[in-house]
């Protein structure tokens, strides 16, 4: 919830009066995650070890609707980074939470990005198709729903963006390249209920 997307996904889910109560996972804090901690919006769960989540099994066996916004670029780490954040870390959620919760409605929701292929010439869009087919897989036969949001460029929060985000997001709207990290939430939480 401190990155691009997953802040944007933070800041939606707290302004939704239907969501009831929210745990964010992460590494770290942020101004946005101590604000929503001090209102009681939220509570806040570090996480240091992205491949064990079994300290959030009492907790994980409450929640119905993750919106997964852990992840990073292609170009910032290598080959075996990439697919350790992108793969195993969503695998090891997914194992822990149907441990923890064995009844429906439970749906997973996270960003692949646009060019996402199993088939794919770029390690990142073969990573990405792995993971849309296991998680997929995984759920299947649980009453848990994975969604793969397949994006282009995703703006910031509106109160992160600044003019070059709106331009590139102007640019890139008539194409269909371009949606707010505010809107795609919506469209989780949506599709969640």
């Amino acid at each position: 919830a401190t990155g691009r997307v997953g802040d944007g996904l933070l800041k939606a889910v707290i302004e939704d009066p239907k969501v009831e109560k929210i745990f964010v996972v992460s590494r770290r804090s942020s101004p946005r995650i101590e604000e929503a901690v001090a209102s009681g919006r939220v509570e806040l769960k570090l996480q240091e070890d992205f491949t064990n989540y079994g300290d959030l099994a009492p907790i994980l066996a409450e929640v119905n609707t993750v919106l997964w916004g852990l992840g990073t670029s292609s170009l910032q780490v290598d080959d075996a980074a990439y697919t350790r954040i992108h793969v195993d870390f969503p695998v090891a959620f997914l194992t822990t939470w149907l441990a923890a919760r064995t009844q429906a409605p439970m749906s997973f929701h996270y960003v692949t990005g646009m060019g996402t292929d199993p088939e794919g010439s770029a390690h990142w869009a073969r990573e990405k198709g792995r993971a849309e087919i296991g998680l997929a897989a995984m759920a299947r036969g649980t009453g848990l729903r994975t969604f793969a949001y397949r994006s282009g460029f995703i703006r910031p929060a509106s109160d992160l963006s600044n003019p070059a985000h709106y331009l590139l997001e102007w640019v890139l709207e008539p194409g269909q390249l371009a949606i707010s990290s505010e809107d795609l939430a919506g469209a989780m939480l949506e599709i969640s209920a």
